[in-house]
């Protein structure tokens, strides 16, 4: 059986992903509005019964997030300045049938990014300064890694759509989150570290693997 996420491009299952998210923030009462000068970026004003909250939005086709780190760690870039966490995610990677939209307390994502870090440093990987570092939104099995830290640590989800329903609604329910592919526009690498993350973050996601999984050599001939 044809499984109609995984036609979609990467374009349309990012719009499909954050039509669920809109759609569910609409419905458990929120409204939404863009931050001021933040450009492009997944920042937004929600409000409800009075109370106005700054929410950053993540979406995932393959169940990992990613945050940049700042400060060896110290600061997390976007996490810090918002006060919620709402991720939009298939139910599976392999074989998405539904998505799934959480919310969740700012701190509490944090909490899961600080003990990813803190592990990855002790285990002698590469962490890349001002670049999204990824993380499993589920524990997996017989690793205790950074990788398998679990952001969503059985948190119940706000909301579940089948995909077909929101393929349905395409253009009935329009997406308020910006057009960014889920993460702040970046100017792109300044350094051969950089340059080596971002290649192994795209080949992972290519390969269906996590990045931790993809080892790159690098030989310059002048």
């Amino acid at each position: 059986m044809t499984n109609e996420f995984e036609q979609l491009s990467s374009h349309d299952s990012w719009q499909l992903l954050n039509r669920a998210v809109t759609r569910a923030m609409k419905e458990a009462g929120y409204e939404l509005s863009r931050v001021p000068g933040r450009g492009r970026s997944n920042v937004h004003l929600i409000r409800k019964g009075g109370t106005t909250q700054v929410a950053t939005i993540r979406t995932s086709r393959d169940r990992w997030i990613a945050y940049p780190p700042l400060d060896d760690g110290k600061r997390w870039k976007t996490l810090d300045d918002s006060d919620v966490v709402f991720i939009s995610a298939v139910d599976d990677r392999h074989n998405p049938r539904n998505v799934q939209v959480y919310q969740m307390p700012k701190d509490a994502v944090r909490e899961a990014f600080d003990k990813a870090y803190a592990e990855k440093i002790k285990t002698g990987k590469v962490v890349t300064k001002n670049f999204g570092m990824w993380i499993s939104l589920d524990k997996i099995d017989g690793r205790v890694d950074a990788a398998a830290a679990g952001v969503l640590k059985g948190t119940k989800a706000l909301a579940v759509y089948p995909v077909t329903e929101l393929l349905e609604a395409d253009g009935s329910e329009e997406s308020e989150i910006a057009d960014d592919m889920g993460s702040e526009v970046e100017s792109g690498p300044t350094t051969i570290a950089e340059a080596l993350a971002i290649a192994r973050t795209q080949i992972a996601a290519l390969a269906g693997v996590a990045p931790e999984a993809v080892k790159l050599e690098l030989k310059i001939e002048y």
